[in-house]
Order: C-alpha cells, then structure tokens, then sequence
C-alpha cells in the first residue's frame, strides 16, 4: 500500500511540472509512455496511441518506478513556438486582427512576465472586491503597462482578459479535420476564403465539427461538439487549415 501511494506521488509531482513523457519501470521491463490528465485522474496513453489509455491506479501495483524524460525544449520554448506560428497565420490569413495585435504584446512581453500578471489576477490584497481589483490592476501595470487598459466611458483601468486569460497557455494548434473524403468540403472553405464571401460548413468524425467564416468581421471559427450533445472544444480558425483552441464547453 505504501509503495503505490508513492508511485501515485510521484507522478503527481511529475504531472506538476508540467512533464508528461515518462520511463515506467516493471519488474521485466522498462517502457517509453506518456501521461495525461482527466477529470482529476491520471492514466498511461497505450503504446503507440494518443487517443485510449488506461488509469494509472489500474496498473500502479506493477510499477516499480516511474522517471520523468524531461524534455529539451521548456514550456517557455513551446509557448513562443505557438506563439510565433498564430501569428504568422493571422498575418498571412488577415482574421482576427485584434486577436493578431494582442499575440504580438504577449509575444514581447515574454512569458514568464505573463505568468507573473497571470498570478497577480488571483490574488487577494484587499477584503473589498472591487477594491481588490483595483490592486490587481496596480501591481499588474508594474509588470507591464500593455496588459492594462481603459474604459473609454467611465475611465477606469481593467486588466486585458484577452491576454491573461486566454495567451498565458502555450497555444493548441491543430488542423481542422471533418472527417475521411472531405477534401470538397476544405476546398469550398479555401474558395470561400479567397473570394471572401460568407461560409458555413459542417461534418462529422468522432465529433459533429462545423466551420464558419464571416468576412464582414475577417473572423473564423471551428468546433468539434459531442455527437447530438451541443457541448465540446471551440476554436478560433487562424486561416482555412489551422484552428487554435480556446474554451470548452
């Protein structure tokens, strides 16, 4: 019993530093995995999958060590990677251009300095909620003055949501798929695109996915909803391939 709450321990401090990528020791071997994290369990990606794995409390009574592979790259180095690769998205596509703007911020702000602020927005300093805010905001500006910014009707500062909420993360960029034989259906979306002209478009592979463009805006967007359910992951379509996540729901 003792030596699987250690096991158990230990990966729980792996998985905090943010490290996924293990050796995990057997009595007859060892092997290569990788770890993930759902609704507050931890579980083994099977061998050779990045979709099915199996609870780690399952297998746990087997496992006689588990040693972190720490990556060479650090988290830093992945953000700015995303980062970078949004960016050149947005300025090839033309979408989003407020979203381009504020990448471009949190791009020379850095990522540690985000990190810094994104703490600051959780921090308790005063008993009064608005007085508290108030604080975060002013310790925020001393981190740096681009992260604030100002109602034009009352004047008062508020920190950028749009930055601290949703770029402290590294970016999850992924191709946008709707499903096997779809390619008529991306054409139609690059054509679209070209032409710039309103686009709707739906399909369907492990979840009901849908895309749509309005060029009104220069904005895109993409979903992946569980079957018939309504609720999933939402995206920000960077450009009529590539999709960076953003909430889900």
């Amino acid at each position: 019993m003792t030596e699987q709450k250690t096991i158990i321990q230990k990966v729980e401090e792996i998985i905090s530093n943010n490290i996924f990528d293990v050796k995990i020791v057997y009595e007859d071997r060892t092997e290569k995995r990788r770890l993930f994290q759902r609704d507050g369990n931890i579980y083994i990606f099977k061998k050779g999958s990045r979709k099915y794995g199996y609870s780690l409390r399952d297998d746990v009574r087997y496992i006689k060590d588990i040693i972190e592979i720490k990556s060479r790259t650090t988290e830093s180095d992945r953000w700015l990677k995303g980062i970078n690769k949004a960016i050149s998205l947005l300025e090839h596509s033309g979408l989003w251009k407020d979203m381009l703007n504020d990448l471009k911020i949190a791009r020379d702000i850095g990522h540690n300095k985000l990190q810094q602020a994104y703490k600051t927005t959780d921090m308790k300093f005063k008993e009064d909620y608005k007085e508290n805010q108030d604080e975060i905001v002013k310790n925020i500006k001393l981190i740096d003055s681009r992260l604030i910014d100002t109602d034009k009707t009352t004047g008062k500062e508020f920190y950028k949501t749009s930055i601290l909420w949703y770029m402290v993360r590294t970016p999850k960029i992924k191709k946008m798929y709707f499903g096997k034989y779809k390619e008529d259906l991306l054409n139609r979306i690059k054509q679209k695109m070209r032409k710039k002209e309103k686009c709707s478009e739906r399909g369907q592979a492990s979840y009901d996915v849908s895309f749509e463009y309005n060029p009104d805006t220069d904005r895109a967007w993409y979903s992946e909803e569980f079957r018939k359910c309504g609720n999933g992951h939402y995206y920000l379509a960077l450009d009529d391939t590539y999709a960076m996540f953003y909430e889900d729901d």
